[in-house]
């Protein structure tokens, strides 16, 4: 800030020492101190974010650090990959995630049966991925989709022949300033979670013909009295409803159903 502030003074300065001495204007005694002095008012630096906008904004490059730094802790916590993990293609097409990300453009527009599209993209501090969300998920979100926001952004992990890796995005959120300092305490992954004493038999089969009359998209866990755990086929995912936790707490008991959102 006090660079900024004194640049019309420096330039003053300068630009009167050089008609000084280009004039030869020196004493008897060869002595050089004559032209124009000058002190920088000393200021206080102005905000890190600001900073950081006008660095990326002059030279077209962040210099002084990254917006996305402040919100590192915060994507540990909720397990979000980063953009450099989701181009190598180490995630499997079609996985969910979440995704803490900083918006850099977004582009809309019209599709058929008048739908909406965006084309966005995004970046941490170590690249940038393409995202794309339709209808519902943009209109939601139309108050957040700016440029320099952060935002988390859940949905799926979409691979294309033509195009690099991407994300099909099901919700964007912004990040509560307050949990940059005490982000969540990881926790266990969203989705139906159902204990048994065996994954296999009479039981187990009545649980997948409930399941099938709530087909959705959240993931169903299987534990074993044993510890041991099964991920359910997606054939078998659902949606979160009272009745179905009702009915599946019926035949396991209460304590052995939870549904995590």
């Amino acid at each position: 800030k006090t660079m900024l502030r004194g640049a019309d003074s420096v330039l003053a300065a300068v630009n009167e020492n050089q008609k000084y001495y280009s004039g030869g204007q020196l004493d008897l005694f060869g002595d050089e101190s004559g032209g124009a002095d000058f002190e920088l008012e000393k200021l206080e630096e102005m905000p890190y974010d600001m900073l950081l906008s006008l660095e990326k904004e002059a030279t077209g490059l962040y210099l002084s650090g990254h917006p996305m730094e402040e919100y590192a802790a915060y994507a540990k916590a909720i397990n979000s990959p980063t953009t450099r993990t989701i181009l190598s293609g180490s995630i499997p097409d079609g996985t969910r995630i979440k995704l803490v990300a900083m918006v850099t453009s977004v582009r809309t527009r019209a599709i058929r049966n008048d739908g909406i599209m965006a084309n966005i993209v995004v970046e941490d501090t170590l690249g940038s991925v393409g995202i794309t969300a339709f209808n519902k998920t943009v209109l939601e979100a139309k108050h957040l989709l700016s440029e320099g926001t952060v935002l988390e952004i859940s949905g799926r992990v979409q691979e294309r022949e033509d195009r690099p890796f991407e994300i099909m995005a099901e919700r964007f959120q912004a990040i509560p300033k307050h949990l940059l300092k005490s982000p969540p305490k990881k926790s266990v992954k969203a989705g139906l979670y159902l204990r048994v004493s065996s994954a296999q038999g009479e039981i187990m089969d009545k649980i997948k013909d409930i399941l099938k009359d709530y087909k959705g998209d959240a993931p169903v866990y299987v534990v074993e009295s044993s510890g041991k755990r099964f991920a359910a086929p997606e054939s078998l995912w659902i949606h979160g409803s009272d009745t179905l936790i009702s009915r599946l707490e019926e035949i396991l008991g209460k304590e052995n159903v939870k549904f995590v959102e």
